[in-house]
């Protein structure tokens, strides 16, 4: 494994970027990168920002699900430098204003790929990653004339240079790992999925066959950072499958999570080559990127671990994978507005604004569960939403 390392300056700090082979495509990749998932939100200047603070400190892998907006700002925040940098383009999406849709015909997925370099003003991407891949699709997704003979096809056409897969399923992963058509996998990797079936088996695989392995959701979805993680384990309102014995040890806790130690754990396990945490904004990117001038104190997430050996399955982690709503609910949003108002019970002068805020978008639900059905993390939205009230009351009676 290959580490380079070029040093900036950022505010009294020293920051030390280090880069690391990305599998077999030889790529030199920072070990931190840039995930766009909140970009949705920002505007020109914000996004160009973000950009610009992570050139400059040597950040030189940008993973790109950008909105048609977004897509246009970030191709004016990389000009001058795309010869330094690892981009990623996503296919089998089409991209909206405020929305995306899953594509798996190769005509519209073809026609949505082009559209995204046309609007980054690019001639290819490093890599063309098949986007967010279920198990139930793994066949077609590798059959002749599915979407990886695509991204293939791109590539022999110079739209690309190597083929990459994203998903949040273990069987998906290994089953792109033995086909060995594939050079990049994108994988959940944090420490509340320490020890889900089969991921030990895929950092081994993927370091024995050589495929680069780059690590999303480091914080979960930002779960990582609530003070119980929300996670409310009741006999009658029990939306989650977290084990009971887990759950006291999560509401007990007395060890901080920090995203330093979120960090830490990412960049420790076997075949990760780079973490991808979601960035919205300088301050979080700086916050981030104090990882490397950290000390072992603050990255040491040893006595966390206990507290995690249980995968919490059923947890909603704000991907919006769920989407589109028949209804045009932002179904992240509504299932953040629930835990946030859970998580603050004891808080009183924002509780009941909280509750309202939460209803007021439960309210237009019709309860259909196609988000559900999508769901990457099991999550049983329809159960969430009817018992949200019921436990939300439980629990204030009992405060």
């Amino acid at each position: 494994m290959c580490i380079l390392s070029i040093c900036n300056f950022l505010g009294k700090e020293d920051i030390c970027m280090k880069y690391k082979t990305l599998g077999r495509t030889g790529l030199k990749v920072s070990e931190m990168g840039v995930g766009s998932t909140y970009f949705i939100n920002l505007d020109e200047e914000k996004i160009i920002s973000i950009f610009s603070e992570s050139i400059r400190n040597g950040i030189n892998y940008f993973d790109g699900v950008f909105y048609r907006d977004q897509a246009i700002y970030a191709s004016s925040a990389i000009k001058g430098h795309r010869d330094n940098l690892i981009l990623v383009g996503h296919l089998g999406l089409e991209l909206m204003v405020e929305d995306y849709i899953i594509l798996r015909d190769p005509i519209k997925a073809r026609n949505a790929f082009m559209d995204f370099l046309e609007k980054m003003d690019l001639d290819y991407v490093d890599i063309i990653m098949i986007h967010n891949v279920g198990s139930k699709e793994v066949e077609s997704i590798f059959i002749e004339g599915g979407l990886c003979s695509l991204a293939e096809k791109l590539i022999e056409e110079g739209y690309g240079r190597f083929v990459g897969i994203s998903t949040h399923d273990t069987e998906t992963c290994m089953s792109a790992i033995e086909c060995n058509r594939i050079d990049v996998i994108m994988y959940p990797v944090n420490m509340v999925s320490h020890t889900t079936k089969g991921k030990q088996d895929i950092n081994r695989a993927c370091q024995e066959k050589n495929i680069g392995l780059v690590a999303m959701k480091p914080f979960a979805g930002g779960k990582l950072m609530q003070n119980n993680l929300t996670v409310y384990h009741s006999e009658n309102n029990n939306y989650s499958r977290i084990k009971e014995d887990t759950w006291s040890k999560l509401i007990e806790r007395k060890e901080a999570v920090s995203p330093l130690k979120c960090l830490s754990y990412v960049m420790n396990q076997p075949g990760v080559s780079c973490v991808v945490p979601g960035i919205k904004s300088v301050e979080e990117l700086i916050d981030n990127l104090r990882y490397f001038s950290a000390s072992e104190e603050e990255l040491d997430f040893s006595k966390l671990m206990i507290e995690f050996k249980d995968y919490a399955s059923g947890q909603c982690v704000y991907c919006n994978h769920c989407l589109p709503c028949p209804v045009k609910i932002d179904v992240a949003n509504m299932n953040r507005r629930i835990d946030v108002a859970l998580n603050e019970l004891d808080k009183s002068e924002r509780k009941g604004k909280l509750y309202e805020e939460a209803m007021d978008i439960i309210n237009e639900c019709i309860r259909c569960g196609e988000c559900s059905f999508r769901c990457p993390f099991d999550v049983d939205v329809v159960a969430k939403v009817n018992g949200f009230p019921i436990l939300y009351n439980d629990l204030l009676e009992n405060m």
